[in-house]
């Protein structure tokens, strides 16, 4: 499945990896996580959509990842998943993978504040697990700075990141 225990910060989704451990109260901030395997964080978003204050997940850093920055799973306290799923404040650069990637099954997805820089792959806000009439992936305040040579690479072979 697509929640792997393999992030630098696997932030309750060990027990349950199809969906995540429920941890109401549960808050992660101001983390910087470099040089993972699969992703740097594996996170809930919000508890509800509109709840910025909460705090669940925001202002970490991922970089140097092999995988993801962030894969965000929807948060098992939440009663409001399957219709709406929202988190941000998130930045990661020099991914192999998009820099965040969703699979939540929801009619709407929302993210803010994200910013991917040199990343391979983008960003990829999914509402998976069947149909909908309708889906809404809203993405606002968020800042994508380009894939390109990296000046910075630790050979003096070419690199591209």
């Amino acid at each position: 499945m697509t929640i792997d225990k393999e992030g630098c910060w696997a932030i309750g989704s060990y027990d349950e990896p199809k969906k995540g451990t429920a941890n109401p109260g549960l808050t992660f901030k101001d983390n910087i996580a470099g040089g993972c395997v699969f992703s740097g964080f594996i996170a809930p978003g919000y508890v509800a959509c509109g709840d910025v204050d909460s705090g669940v997940f925001a202002n970490n850093v991922a970089h140097s990842i092999d995988g993801y920055g962030t894969y965000m799973y929807a948060n098992p306290v939440s009663t409001t998943t399957n219709t709406c799923m929202e988190w941000s404040h998130f930045a990661a650069y020099k991914t192999v993978e998009a820099c965040a990637v969703t699979f939540v099954p929801t009619n709407e997805m929302r993210a803010h504040h994200i910013t991917c820089i040199d990343v391979q792959k983008g960003l990829a806000l999914t509402t998976g697990g069947g149909e909908r009439d309708q889906v809404k992936v809203i993405l606002e305040d968020s800042n994508f700075y380009g894939e390109s040579d990296a000046d910075d690479c630790p050979s003096v072979d070419a690199c591209h990141c």
